[in-house]
Order: C-alpha cells, then structure tokens, then sequence
C-alpha cells in the first residue's frame, strides 16, 4: 500500500526517465518490501528554479546537484530496520542504472502510518475490513503483464518494418503474454529452443530477458547443462562460450 510522491527540478528528466525512475522504485518495493505488485501508486511534481532548494552536502561527501530527487514513501507500518537499510540501498543502486540518477541525487523519505488511515476510494477502510482482504495480482500475473521490450526496431526497423511490427505485437505482444504460462517459463522454453536448434545469435537478448523474468545465472547455467545430454555437446560447448561472454559483460 505505499504511495509514492517523487519531487524534482522541471528541467533535469525525460519523460523517458521519470519512466526508468517510477520502474525502479515499484521493482525496489517489491523486492525489499514484498509489495503487492498491482498496488501501484505514484505522483511525480517538477518545480521551477524557485522552488526547489536543497543542502549540497548535508550528510554525505559527495555534492547533490539540480537532479536530486525527494521520494517520499508513504507506507503501512511492520518493516524492520534492516528492511528499510535494504530498501534504500536496493533503491539507489537500481536508480543508478544507465547513469540516470546520481547516488547523491537519491534522497528517500519513509513515513509509515497504521491501517486504519488508508481509503482506496468507495468511502471505505479496505486495510482493515473483516473478510475483504484486498485483490492483489500474483506474481505470475504480474510477469505476464509486464511489457517486453525488444531491440529489433532499432536493428531491422528500415529493412523489414512488417516483420517488426509482427514481432512486437504478436510474438512478445500476444504469443509471450498469453496467461496459461508464466515470462519465466517461457524464457525457459526458449533458451531450450534455441540451443536445441544451435540458434546461438539469439541467446544475448533471450538470455537477458530471462534474467530479467526471474531466472539467475546458476539456472541458466544448469539448464544448458542438462540440455548437454539430449542436444549434443558442441550446442552445449557453443552456448556456454557466448553465456560467459554475456554474464562478465
């Protein structure tokens, strides 16, 4: 149940960005907190020059600059303090991908406040009504609603736009979005797949996006090894030389 309010100077993020940062801030959630992945609540305000002031040092060595952000979560009471430690490392270090945000840009505010302050809307307490306990999406569902994103627009978009447009709306729009399998069991098929077939060229994007579907790298790993056996060992052989390529890079 947080509520996220994310405050920051109108002219230091892309909407790109605000994307990135509300992306990093639900995953961080969700792990650390192990937040429904549906409750889903976040308002972003940019401020011009005067209104927006902050300490540069204040507390840490390093300077904030024009890009800091203020992220207030509001949330139920029950974390512990390690929780919280966690979360707010979890939280930096995942905003400071692709050198979006700053580490001494990311200044975090928890409030915790009980169930019992807290409408969804209908004029009713749904945190601490008997016998209607809120619906939350599992997280099955929630990986299977998620959108996959694809590079092939950038690669063949000039050459082959109907065969782009096929492969971002039918095969990851429609085909990998179908419920009765989760992202990570589809990831797992198609690692299979294409090692069976030797379609090594394939494996970067397949294999990050089955890290990013929940499936570490000793899994990978095992799979390809159990592969080994049933496809051949220079499938295997070929397949673990480019995954090592891929995990160190």
């Amino acid at each position: 149940m947080p509520f996220i309010k994310i405050s920051y100077h109108e002219e230091q993020y892309s909407k790109k960005d605000l994307q990135f940062i509300s992306t990093q801030i639900m995953d961080s959630l969700i792990k650390e907190f192990d937040v429904p992945y549906d409750d889903f609540f976040q308002v972003f305000s940019s401020h011009k020059n005067g209104e927006f002031h902050f300490n540069p040092h204040y507390l840490i060595n390093e300077k904030r600059t024009k890009k800091l952000l203020y992220i207030l979560i509001t949330c139920g009471i029950g974390r512990t303090i390690e929780q919280k430690k966690k979360l707010y490392n979890t939280l930096t270090e995942n905003l400071y991908q692709n050198n979006i945000v700053a580490k001494e840009n990311v200044f975090i505010i928890l409030n915790e406040i009980p169930l019992e302050n807290w409408s969804f809307g209908m004029g009713e307490a749904q945190m601490i009504m008997n016998g209607n306990s809120p619906t939350t999406l599992t997280k099955e569902d929630y990986l299977n609603n998620k959108e996959i994103k694809s590079n092939i627009r950038d690669t063949l978009g000039d050459l082959a736009p109907a065969f782009v447009d096929f492969t971002e709306n039918v095969l990851f729009g429609d085909l990998w979005m179908r419920k009765d399998l989760s992202l990570r069991d589809r990831s797992l098929i198609t690692l299979s797949s294409l090692m069976t077939a030797g379609d090594i060229e394939q494996l970067p994007f397949h294999i990050n996006l089955a890290k990013e579907n929940k499936i570490n790298e000793d899994e990978i790993i095992e799979l390809f090894t159990h592969l080994a056996f049933y496809t051949g060992w220079p499938k295997a052989a070929s397949a673990f030389n480019l995954t090592k390529k891929i995990f160190s890079s």
